[in-house]
């Protein structure tokens, strides 16, 4: 066989060699194209096989299985249904079709023109940070890169179905992506959960997304939410309609301008409700993309809102207290009694207001800024709160130290109308929304129209005033400072005032629930009028307030109050205004716990003087070195003080003591006050400065009282003086049961001054009975009586024993006896002695009216009418005036005066008479051109020891003295001049003769004597009794 292919071969060998060849190569290409022919056929007819296969295998090395069923496949298109795509076992995309354009073997390289699924629906898993938690797009190979469609993709009712741990949704896609530049997709959900701790929302939202060429994205779109009912928020509609242009820039930032307006309906929180609602959102910003932060930027904005409230009376009275700064309010005098004011009127504020505004946010990076465009108004029934435009932001927030700003100047109008101006509010705040905390505050208030309120029946004013705030907190402290003036009409503790006026700066420190407040004055401050609980009223006050800051001091819930004023000036009128004080006092210090139960408050006075011409009498001046006042207010027992005033002074029109201490407790109905000094003095008056004490009592409008004194030298002897008054009306009563005068002891002169002098030894007991009553309008109405009982005084011209007399007295002040009044002496000796005197006289003002004064003389001559002597009628007037009473001596028998000298040696006889005239200055008495005389004469006959053998005819003297014997005189004159209580001249002249003398030749006598009367008058005693003496008299005549 080999051979024979071998021999036949080789004769031919090139020819044979060219033909194979060729026919080699023509039967290749038959056989080729026979191949391409049957796989041809083959793959149309197995061409849903192949192009499975190929997607599967293209899917297969993307990690992915694929289910699907080819409705249709021609050169052009294929349709494909049913498409499941698995990944680990888990379907990861669904479509119900996708329609792919290409060209068949492009299609077999997975490279299409046109692809367009409907129906697809894709589950994804999120995380907490809404990252996905396996990717929803096959991870190729490095040898599948993926050929984006040329005519792009499209999605028709393509479903997202995502849940993460905080919610859960279903969003519907309708998308053409024309490139990856450019595309465009419509978003719709329904239900949309989502969930944050017990928050859970529910809303619908859809959205048109483009993007175009040059990284340019445009949303435009809708968010909505029904009945939304959470432990935080209920809704009944929110709607948020947007549109954002968003451009993508290279370095990894989105420019973001657009717009949102989101209006609500029905919301309600935990703290606030707003019925309807609009906002208005212009939008230009940056957002980083990779830190996903946006970068700093400002929004325009426009807020309506309508029938918005604050949540809770509670909740609103509270938060408006902290605004309004009331608990140190409340514990300030005058703005107490309008502090709840405030937080009310903004309480009410909250319940129900509208607000409009308009302005623009500025993000920060650390926080924003809010401003406003035009005046930012909240409307409530019956006031309106307008938040002016400033240049500084309304609300300001840094995240990095939490701090919350406001800054707003605010007009306030309504009921307690005011502005403020400059308003600073500072606080922390975790969210940027809401202060956790309020840190400072301050503002310029200013009201427009006097405040007015009527509480119990009180009507308080307080006229338009202008003050600055500021407050600020540092953890568990916080201070405030208020400075401004007021003029304030209404109630103080303890009392009604009509026109304060006062100023100067309030400064409270707060920690936890104590604070202290002080205060410093800036002018004095005035007071038209105060009404005291007790009726007391202070009119024309006027004062300074010493610097504090310790005014009120607050701890544990005790409100202690410490004040000092100064320089304090007023008018004190009484109930039924029959007393005026006018007051003046250098400092008063005050204290007191207001909230105990009773409350005390502590009063010290130093250097105070009250001025009164009515109180208790005119020209009356009190002054105290220092007084201490207890009042206790109590809601039971009303008004109870007690007052220690160590060292005072008391100084009226008719008395002055000094160095008094007087002790008053009780209360405004009945209280008891008592008083001891050393030193009454009584002006206009010679009675001593005389102790005092004792005790006087007001209750129910009735004064009754009771004081003991003592005469100087007679502290056994007390003087009871007691009273009573009632409106206006009284009674005083005055003791003196008993004075007894010894020589060792008490003495007139010790009381009445004026008689030191002219009264000596005086000894026996005076008592007596005063009565006054006053009141009415009337002067002061007074009677009384006093005693003497057996009073023996030594005067200046003799003892006088047994004076005795009952006085009755129609008047004390002024003195004025009740008619004449008799006293009788029962004995008197001027030289020689007078027995049984009376004395009737009435007292006057001014001086006592003598209208008789005479004392009998029993002559020792039975044939002789009993003789006198007496004073002439006369008005003896008190005071620096010159009195001159005369003295007569009438019918008085010379023997009866000389009965009791010269021991029955001395006898004479003649009817003495004469004048004694006194000129009285003061305590001067001058005897001016006295007389005694004896007209008709008589005898004197004088037993001496002298014999007639003894005498020398040239001896006058004793032939005078022998003359005495047996004298017979003519006439016999004494003449007496000179003061009484100094040196008087008498002249004794007198002539006769004796019959056993010279022949009964005549003799005349002529005796001086210069002296004291009473010396001259124990002289001549002496001279009668003693012989010796008469011829010592003679000789020296």
């Amino acid at each position: 066989m080999h051979k024979i292919n071998k021999m036949s071969s080789e004769p031919h060998v090139s020819t044979q060699k060219r033909g194979g060849k060729w026919r080699t190569v023509l039967w290749g290409i038959f056989i080729c194209l026979f191949l391409v022919l049957v796989a041809g056929t083959y793959c149309w007819h197995n061409r849903y096989d192949i192009l499975e296969n190929q997607v599967q295998r293209k899917l297969l090395t993307m990690g992915m299985d694929i289910d699907l069923e080819i409705e249709r496949i021609t050169g052009r298109e294929a349709v494909i249904k049913n498409i499941r795509l698995t990944q680990g076992g888990e379907v990861v995309f669904q479509a119900q079709e996708a329609e792919f354009v290409y060209q068949f073997k492009q299609a077999l390289e997975g490279e299409f023109a046109r692809v367009t699924v409907k129906g697809a629906r894709v589950d994804i898993q999120l995380d907490e940070n809404g990252n996905v938690v396996k990717p929803i797009l096959p991870q190729s190979s490095g040898n599948t890169a993926f050929e984006f469609p040329e005519k792009g993709i499209f999605f028709e009712n393509a479903e997202l179905m995502w849940r993460a741990p905080f919610g859960h949704g279903n969003i519907k896609v309708n998308a053409e992506i024309l490139t990856l530049s450019h595309w465009s997709l419509r978003v719709e959900t329904q239900n949309m959960a989502l969930k944050q701790g017990d928050v859970e929302l529910s809303m619908n939202m859809f959205a048109d997304i483009e993007k175009r060429a040059g990284d340019v994205y445009n949303i435009i779109g809708q968010i909505t939410h029904h009945d939304m009912n959470t432990p935080v928020l209920k809704t009944d509609e929110i709607k948020l309609d947007y549109k954002f242009d968003i451009l993508s820039q290279a370095d990894e930032h989105l420019d973001v301008k657009g717009w949102v307006n989101i209006v609500g309906r029905g919301m309600q929180g935990e703290s606030a409700s707003i019925g309807n609602m609009a906002l208005k959102l212009d939008i230009d910003t940056r957002f980083n993309t990779r830190t996903r932060v946006f970068l700093p930027s400002k929004t325009g904005w426009a807020f309506l809102g309508e029938d918005m409230r604050m949540q809770g009376a509670e909740n609103r009275l509270a938060l408006a207290q902290k605004l309004t700064g009331y608990q140190a309010l409340a514990m300030t005098p005058i703005a107490m009694y309008y502090a709840d004011d405030l937080p009310q009127k903004l309480s009410r504020l909250l319940s129900e207001f509208s607000v409009k505004a308009s302005g623009v946010y500025e993000m920060l990076d650390d926080g924003y800024r809010l401003y406003i465009d035009d005046d930012l108004r909240v409307k409530s029934v019956g006031q309106v709160l307008n938040v002016l435009k400033v240049k500084e932001p309304l609300i300001s927030y840094q995240s990095d130290t939490q701090t919350l700003a406001i800054n707003a100047d605010i007009e306030w109008t309504g009921r307690r109308g005011l502005t403020l101006r400059n308003m600073r509010v500072v606080g922390t705040s975790f969210d940027g929304l809401r202060f956790q905390e309020f840190r400072d505050f301050s503002a310029k208030i200013r009201t427009r129209n006097a405040w007015q309120k009527t509480q119990n029946g009180q009507v308080f004013n307080l006229a338009p005033f202008a003050l600055g705030v500021d407050f600020s907190q540092d953890g568990t402290q916080r201070n405030i400072v208020v400075d401004g003036a007021f003029d304030y009409d209404g109630l103080l503790p303890a009392g009604m005032v009509e026109g304060l006026k006062f100023g100067g700066v309030f400064s409270v420190n707060m920690e936890n629930d104590s604070f202290t407040l002080g205060f410093v004055a800036s002018q004095k401050i005035k007071i038209e009028s105060f009404e005291s609980v007790t009726k007391w009223q202070a009119d024309n006050i006027e004062f300074d307030v010493m610097r504090t800051r310790n005014l009120i001091n607050s701890r544990n819930g005790r409100h202690v109050l410490n004040a000092r004023i100064s320089q304090l000036s007023g008018q004190l009128i009484s109930p039924d205004e029959d007393r005026h004080l006018d007051v003046e006092i250098e400092s008063v210090s005050l204290q007191t716990v207001f909230d105990n139960a009773p409350q005390n408050w502590g009063i010290v006075m130093e250097n105070a003087q009250f001025l009164s011409d009515d109180f208790p009498s005119k020209n009356t001046v009190i002054r105290s070195k220092k007084s201490i006042l207890n009042v206790v207010l109590s809601e039971d027992e009303g008004v109870l003080f007690s007052s220690k005033n160590a060292v005072m002074s008391i100084e009226t029109q008719n008395i002055n003591i000094e160095n008094i201490a007087i002790d008053i407790a009780g209360n405004a109905d009945d209280f008891t006050a008592t008083y001891h000094t050393q030193a009454v003095a009584f002006k206009n008056s010679d009675l001593p400065v005389l102790p005092m004490s004792g005790q006087a009592r007001v209750q129910a409008g009735a004064l009754t009282g009771r004081a003991v004194t003592n005469l100087p030298q007679a502290e056994n002897t007390p003087i009871d003086l007691t009273f009573s008054s009632v409106d206006g009306r009284g009674t005083a009563v005055i003791n003196i049961p008993s004075i007894l005068f010894t020589p060792s002891g008490l003495q007139p002169q010790y009381l009445v001054p004026s008689l030191k002098g002219k009264l000596a030894n005086v000894s026996g007991e005076v008592s007596a009975h005063f009565n006054f009553a006053f009141g009415g309008g009337a002067p002061i109405r007074s009677y009384g009586t006093m005693t003497l009982n057996s009073l023996d005084i030594g005067t200046l011209v003799g003892p006088l024993t047994g004076v005795s007399t009952e006085l009755k007295f129609s008047s004390i002040f002024p003195l004025k006896t009740d008619g004449m009044q008799t006293a009788i002496l029962e004995g008197f000796d001027p030289g020689f002695p007078m027995n049984n005197g009376k004395i009737r006289f009435e007292i006057v003002p001014g001086g006592v009216r003598i209208a008789e004064a005479v004392w009998p003389v029993e002559n020792t001559d039975s044939t002789l009418a009993d003789g006198r002597i007496y004073i002439a009628p006369l008005e003896w007037r008190f005071g620096n005036v010159v009195n001159t009473p005369i003295v007569h001596i009438e019918n008085i028998d010379l023997g009866t005066v000389l009965s009791k000298v010269g021991r029955d040696k001395l006898h004479a006889t003649g009817n003495i008479t004469g004048v004694l005239p006194a000129k009285i200055d003061g305590v001067n008495v001058l005897i001016q051109d006295g007389y005694l005389e004896i007209n008709n004469g008589g005898v004197i006959q004088f037993q001496t020891l002298t014999t007639a053998t003894d005498i020398d005819v040239q001896d006058l003297k004793n032939q005078g003295l022998k003359a005495l014997e047996n004298f017979t005189y003519d006439s016999m004159k004494v003449s007496l001049n000179g003061p009484l209580d100094g040196r008087v001249k008498l002249d004794l002249d007198f002539e006769g003769n004796s019959p056993e003398v010279w022949n009964g030749q005549s003799f005349k006598y002529d005796v001086t004597v210069e002296g004291e009367l009473a010396n001259i008058a124990r002289k001549l005693a002496k001279t009668f009794d003693q012989e010796a003496y008469l011829k010592l008299a003679l000789e020296n005549k």
